[in-house]
């Protein structure tokens, strides 16, 4: 399974690269909705985690970008969207433009991989 982690905080994305680590993944990561896009045009994702306030291309708008990539493709990125400005209405855009799973920062580590594991269909917990 091939994980790309999103952040412009790079503790957090160390924090998540080790926490996959921990369980036995590995992912890869970009500090922005820019390169990530780059390399989401070169290599297939698995799951795609972001967040969604973040410079140049926000988390909402990489979402689209990935939906409108893949729109002919049967092979669909599952996208998991996070950040520490909720509301309801970010939660509702957010799955109304295809996300997979929203997460609120700061996060329970094990809420969060529950939820990364109920997204990719393999939870070893259950």
């Amino acid at each position: 399974m091939d994980i790309l982690v999103v952040d412009d905080d790079t503790i957090l994305l160390e924090l998540i690269t080790q926490l996959f680590e921990l369980h036995g993944l590995s992912c890869e990561t970009a500090k922005d909705g820019f390169e990530a896009l780059e390399k989401i045009k070169q290599h297939f994702y698995s799951i795609v985690i972001s967040d969604i306030r973040m410079p140049k291309l926000t988390g909402t708008e990489l979402l689209q970008e990935i939906r409108n990539l893949q729109s002919a493709s049967e092979h669909k990125t599952k996208v998991i969207l996070m950040t520490a400005y909720s509301t309801a209405e970010i939660q509702e855009k957010s799955m109304t433009l295809g996300a997979d799973e929203f997460i609120i920062k700061p996060f329970d580590i094990k809420d969060f991989m529950d939820k990364f594991y109920q997204v990719a269909g393999n939870n070893p917990n259950h």
